[in-house]
């Protein structure tokens, strides 16, 4: 990599909150953490807008979250897959375009696959937030895919 790009290479449940910072993707006008598309709340995943604070336990104001637009489950011949149960993944933030990536490759009942995905927060259109997922296989394999908004925040 050249020095633009910071890179990770797990998802390490001990250092999720400083993974997740620092390879937040960002436009001054929202931010969404380095996560994982099916991570949840408990993984501190987060979408932030600026100006939007929270005061809910009444000691300090902090940046609200907002649901979470980019949440996406998958499952491989009927067993639930992603990239956060990977021994294998990178993580990436490339500084100069803005541009998170994350790639992960794992074996389920003997069917090798890669899962990707790119993400950005557009400078152009402040409220733009543009996540692309995908997973490539080794042999033929039933893919239920599921994707929406995740109400569960921290």
């Amino acid at each position: 990599m050249d020095n633009w790009t910071v890179v990770a290479s797990e998802l390490d449940p001990d250092r999720a909150i400083a993974a997740g910072s620092n390879l937040l993707v960002g436009n001054g006008f929202l931010g969404y953490r380095g996560t994982s598309p099916e991570q949840g709340a408990e993984d501190y995943v987060a979408l932030v807008v600026a100006g939007t604070y929270d005061c809910a336990d009444g000691h300090w104001r902090e940046l609200a979250t907002a649901p979470n637009p980019l949440y996406v489950a998958a499952g491989l011949n009927g067993t639930p897959i992603g990239i956060a149960g990977s021994d294998a993944a990178e993580l990436a933030l490339d500084l100069r375009s803005g541009e998170f990536t994350l790639q992960a490759e794992q074996t389920v009942d003997g069917v090798r696959f890669v899962i990707s995905v790119e993400r950005f927060a557009s400078y152009d259109k402040l409220g733009v937030l543009a996540q692309r997922w995908s997973i490539a296989v080794d042999r033929s394999a039933e893919i239920d895919v599921s994707f929406g908004v995740d109400g569960e925040i921290w």
